[in-house]
């Protein structure tokens, strides 16, 4: 077993208190899988804009700023039929694509 697969099992094995009771991600994955619920992958800004920070800067740093602001990660979610969404990270979304 490689140390990567460590990993994901290590990260789906943890303990979470969730409202369905303590259970392990694994565990929580599969009973969404089993409501109908959906991942789905977006992007989303990787800072938040602070434009307080933003007014105090001269006109090269607000260029600076500006670019860092324009930078997206991906943000991965699972989105339950009344379209309450939870944010969950990669390992739990490539887990429950695989499901």
């Amino acid at each position: 077993m490689t140390i990567q697969e460590k990993r994901i099992e290590a990260t789906l094995n943890k303990l979470i208190n969730y409202p369905e009771g303590l259970i392990t991600r694994k565990q929580w994955l599969n009973i969404k899988f089993n409501e109908g619920c959906k991942a789905s992958e977006e992007t989303a800004p990787k800072y938040k804009f602070n434009r307080l920070k933003y007014n105090r800067m001269n006109g090269q740093d607000q260029e600076i700023y500006e670019a860092k602001m324009k930078q997206t990660k991906t943000a991965y979610e699972l989105r339950e039929k009344s379209n309450c969404f939870y944010d969950i990270t990669k390992i739990e979304y490539n887990y429950f694509k695989a499901l």
